[in-house]
């Protein structure tokens, strides 16, 4: 299950937990059309890629965290290792979200 992060505390917290692994965030929002376009998409990858976490932050409810990574434009994947940012980029492209996975993983 995508995780549903619902305030920077949390994401921050389950960002600790994941220290070993590859963790995506997606950052999105319900208003738009591309986000919702990607989201099934993104929530069938966690089952296709067993060792990376995945989790998403609706930017309108949690504005502290999008803030925190520079969040500019929506859909937007935050790639994660050890806490630290390896990788971003901006836009619904399925190939390019499954291309980064494949080459950060």
């Amino acid at each position: 299950m995508v995780l549903d992060i619902a305030n920077k505390a949390q994401l921050d917290n389950s960002i600790a937990k994941c220290l070993n692994m590859l963790m995506v965030i997606d950052f999105n929002a319900k208003w738009c059309g591309p986000c919702q376009e990607i989201k099934p998409i993104f929530s069938r990858m966690e089952n296709q890629y067993p060792g990376v976490k995945f989790a998403e932050v609706d930017v309108d409810k949690n504005y502290e965290a999008a803030e925190a990574y520079g969040i500019e434009a929506i859909p937007t994947f935050v790639f994660l290792r050890n806490g630290k940012k390896i990788a971003q980029f901006c836009g619904a492209g399925e190939t390019c979200l499954r291309n980064a996975i494949e080459r950060l993983k």
